[in-house]
Parts: structure tokens; sequence; C-alpha cells
């Protein structure tokens, strides 16, 4: 990556964007921040002699305004009130659109060479979250003489794992480029990359969340597969090393914490005794993370087969379902993005952005295999993400609107490195 004023100035804004989405509390700096970002855009665009090139024909566009197109369909004719549908739409899903087509922007107006700067700040905005999961459990270490398991400087794990395993998407995909083509995607020496996979590996097992392990494992396995396939001179060796890393990730997850422990006979009684009711209210024996979560998703299964087509946009629609099935107050999330994405905006739209997930993830794996190596990061992000919300109610919000902007600078870059096949 070459260092000048234009990237220097991405890198400030980019960077931090990235990392305090989602982070409660830190909305006014966000939005400091993505100003200078349009600023940034509008001095690009009027200070760079260059044609922009945008993506044309895509079905992935296509797929994004379907989905679009329902979610103003659901808001008007199917939610239960129409204005604060179609008003928290707009406030949220229009965000979405434009940070989307800001990204496509800023990917359009460079040199298909010269979109380091992009990939790098997005990972840099992930990879904060590493450094500081492990710099906050040292401080605690010695000021206190004990860890603080699921905490770093910026808030717990609920928050930060997902950023640790977005940053794994890009140092594995790096790691499998490095291998198999000899190109480098994150600008550091081998040594220093893997370094930084080892840390993150420490910083899972620090945080100690399930899901992250679980996404951990889904994306070594995957980019595991993405090495085999294309390297069949060495495939023994390859699968080797998956197995070794995958080793060391598992052991290394629980060397700081118990919370797996008896995990198998815990959700097979989550999965044959969960109730809505005692799980809501902490009367229930076994591990509360498993048996809620049973408890939860199977209400929320139950609510969509009863509200097919959802309550609307941004209406907490599952909370309103256990209020008047069960007549529990304060629900606010079921923990799977899935299930509150469909009881808020119906089945069409679950089908649709799972397709359009789908979608992005074939055009990443299609594009790594015909050598395009930013094609495997998109392909990993997409998956970290998506099926992660299956499990974890991280589906709405900044966080949605930061890997949905994420997710915009990828697959751009992924389809204009397709235009020029030596890069």
């Amino acid at each position: 990556m070459t260092l000048n004023l234009h990237s220097l100035i991405g890198l400030l804004w980019l960077s931090p964007w990235i990392a305090l989405q989602g982070i409660p509390n830190t909305g006014p700096i966000r939005s400091l921040f993505i100003l200078i970002g349009l600023i940034h855009l509008v001095w690009t665009i009027k200070r760079r002699d260059i044609t922009p090139v945008w993506p044309k024909n895509k079905i992935d566009a296509w797929l994004l305004g379907l989905l679009t197109l329902w979610l103003v369909v659901q808001s008007t004719m199917f939610s239960i009130s129409t204005t604060n549908a179609l008003f928290e739409f707009a406030d949220h899903f229009g965000k979405i659109i434009l940070f989307v087509f800001v990204g496509i922007t800023f990917v359009a107006y460079q040199k298909h060479s010269h979109t380091s700067w992009l990939l790098h700040g997005v990972f840099i905005g992930f990879f904060v979250h590493t450094i500081s999961t492990i710099s906050f459990q040292a401080w605690t270490y010695i000021t206190s003489g004990h860890l603080s398991i699921g905490m770093s400087f910026l808030d717990n794990y609920g928050y930060v794992s997902p950023f640790v395993t977005g940053g794994l998407a890009f140092i594995l995909a790096d790691l499998v480029s490095r291998h198999l083509n000899n190109k480098r995607i994150i600008n550091v020496p081998t040594w220093l990359l893997l370094v930084m996979f080892g840390l993150t590996i420490v910083a899972h097992g620090l945080l100690a969340a399930k899901a992250g392990l679980v996404m951990a494992v889904v994306l070594i396995v995957t980019s595991g597969i993405a090495l085999i396939i294309k390297h069949k001179s060495s495939r023994f060796f390859s699968t080797g090393i998956v197995a070794i890393i995958l080793l060391i990730t598992i052991v290394g997850s629980n060397v700081f914490s118990n919370r797996w422990d008896g995990a198998i006979n815990h959700a097979n009684n989550a999965a044959h005794n969960a109730d809505t009711v005692s799980a809501f209210k902490g009367t229930f024996s076994g591990d509360g993370s498993f048996y809620q979560r049973f408890a939860w998703g199977k209400a929320g299964i139950e609510g969509i087969l009863k509200h097919p087509f959802g309550y609307g946009y941004g209406s907490e629609g599952y909370g309103k379902y256990i209020a008047e099935t069960y007549d529990i107050q304060g629900v606010v999330s079921s923990h799977s993005g899935w299930i509150d994405f469909t009881l808020d905006n119906g089945i069409p739209a679950i089908m649709l952005l799972l397709t359009l997930s789908a979608a992005l993830t074939y055009r990443g794996w299609r594009a790594f295999m015909s050598g395009n190596t930013v094609g495997l990061i998109l392909s990993l992000f997409v998956i970290n993400y998506i099926v992660r919300c299956a499990i974890d109610g991280h589906l709405v919000g900044s966080r949605l609107t930061g890997f949905a902007f994420a997710a915009a600078i990828l697959w751009a870059i992924t389809v204009k490195n397709d235009a020029h096949p030596s890069n």
C-alpha cells in the first residue's frame, strides 16, 4: 500500500468508523468520522482525474434492489403501523443503501491498483478489537492479578467478538493467498501476519464467546477447502496444516474459560426441555446460553409461522409476539438475527437476504478460483457475518450498517479486479 495524503486521510476516518460500529455510546463520534469520510469522498471525486468505473448488470445489485423493494411493500401493506415502519426503514435501511453507494463510489474513483487503502482501512477497523481485547486483559492481570474474561477496552464479548472473527477472515484469506500465489493482501511480512493470527486466536479465548469459536472453525474450514482445492499438488500437506490450525484454535479458545464444559449435554437438555416461559423468567436448570437460545428460537419460529409477513421494519416484532402470546414484557431479541429480521420484515425478506448473501459468497468464491485474491475475503467476510447472525442478534442497527459498507467495498474491489485479472 502506497501511503499518500489521500490514503492517509482514508485510513484515519475509515478504520475508527468501522471499529465503532455497534459499540454502545459511540454514535456522535461515528457521525464525526463518517462526515469526514463524506468530505473525503467529495474531495476524491473533484480532485482525482479518473473516469469512474461502475459495476454493471450484476445479479447481486438486483437482489439488493429487490430486497429494498420488498421492505417498502411490506412496510406499506403488512406492517402494524405503516408510518412507523416507513420511518424506521428510511432512517435505518436508507442509511445502509447510502453507505453501500458511498463504498462503491470510493472504489469506482480509484485506479484498479490503488484500492489497497480501502482494504487496509476495513481490516484495521476489525483488528483493533483483537488488540483492544488482549491489551485490556494484560492490563487487568497486571493491575489486579486476574483476567477479566469476556471483556475488552471497547466493550464485552457480545459486541467485540464479531469484529475479531471479521479480522480473522482477512488474515485467513491473506495466508491462503500467500501460500498459493505469493501475493499479499495485508501489507505486512508473513511472520507478522502469523503473529496477528495467533493474537486473534488468543483474543477468541479471552472473549470466550461460543458463537465466536463456532465462526472461527467455520472460517478455517472454508479457507482450508479453498486452499486444498486450489493447491492440487500437495493436498495432503494442506489438509494437515488446516487440521493443525483447527486444533490450535479449538484448544486455544478453551484455555481461559470453561464455557464449553458439558456443552453436548447442555445442548441436548435444551433441545428436549426448552420452555419459553421458564427461559425468560430464569426458572430452568442447565446452561442458560443453550437453554434460552433454544427456547427463544422455538418461540420465534412459532411467531414466524403465525405472522409470515412480519410486523413491520424496525418494529421489534419478536418482542411484540412474546408480549402477545406469553404476556412477557420488555423482550427485544431472540438472539437470532434471522428470526428477528423475519418477524419484522416477513419470510420473503429473509429469503431475499440469504439469497443476496449466497450470491455475494459465490461471487467472491468464483473470483478467487479465477485468481482474484480479494474474492476469498469477500466470501469469508459474508459467511462470517450472515452465518453468525443465525445464532446471534447482530442483524440490526449500526452493526448491519458497518457490515453492509465493508461488504460493498469488498464486492466492488472484487468486481473491479475481475476486470483486471493480473491484479
